[in-house]
């Protein structure tokens, strides 16, 4: 998940993440095609329901 939050927060590129976590840059490309895309759906659906439910704030 550190890998994956990083990638999104940052902008590394997959070679410098693996380099970070030395690890290969397949086994990058591996978590974050596991993980980005059930992440998404996961904070697609809480956004969703703070937003129907009124509890987002406005800033």
């Amino acid at each position: 998940m550190l890998l994956t939050t990083l990638y999104l927060r940052t902008n590394l590129t997959e070679r410098q993440l693996a380099v970070l976590f030395d690890i290969s840059q397949k086994q990058v490309d591996r978590v974050l095609h596991d993980l980005l895309d059930p992440l998404g759906d996961l904070l697609g659906s809480a956004l969703t329901d703070n937003v129907s439910s009124g509890s987002l704030m406005a800033r």
